[in-house]
This record gives C-alpha cells, structure tokens and sequence, in this order.
C-alpha cells in the first residue's frame, strides 16, 4: 500500500485565505490511482482517507472530503464559489 500526499488550495483568494484554506490529503492507493475531475468536484479512484493535515485547522469551512459512494473513492468538494488546485506531492 503506497501513500500518496494531494495538496489542496483555493485559487484566486489573498494570501491570509490561501494559507486557511490549504489541506494536506494523506491516502492509501489501494488499487489503480486514477482522478475524475467534474466542474463541481474531483473524485480519486482508488484510494481511502489515511489523514487531512491542515496548518489552520479550518479546512472544513472551505472543503468536503469524504469517502465516495464508490468503494475505494474519496470525493474532494470546495464548499465556497472558487476554483481549486489539487497537486500531488511527490512521495
């Protein structure tokens, strides 16, 4: 089981929202990592919550992360009206 590091940010905010709103998402790949983008959410494929790493704390004002309906699927959804980045950190 190999663990993956996906940082998430909200775009186009000032600096002070950047850093509230950044969170680490630790997961286990458990199968082929594959990522289905929708103009609402992201889903990852193949790969279950290890951790959520967040300097602030508060990234659940600005974010829904969760298991999917799907097994082995977390779904990453922004709950404010701005784009975000999802980068996958080297391991």
């Amino acid at each position: 089981m190999e663990l993956i590091d996906f940082f998430i940010q909200i775009e186009g905010v000032g600096e002070q929202e950047i850093k509230k709103s950044s969170v680490h998402l630790v997961v286990n790949q458990v199968g082929e990592e594959s990522i289905s983008v929708n103009s609402d959410f992201v889903v990852l494929h193949g790969c279950t919550i290890r951790n959520i790493v967040s300097e602030s704390g508060v990234w659940h004002h600005y974010f829904k992360i969760c298991n999917g309906e799907e097994q082995k699927t977390i779904v990453v959804k922004s709950k404010v009206q701005r784009p975000f980045k999802l980068t996958r950190l080297k391991d």
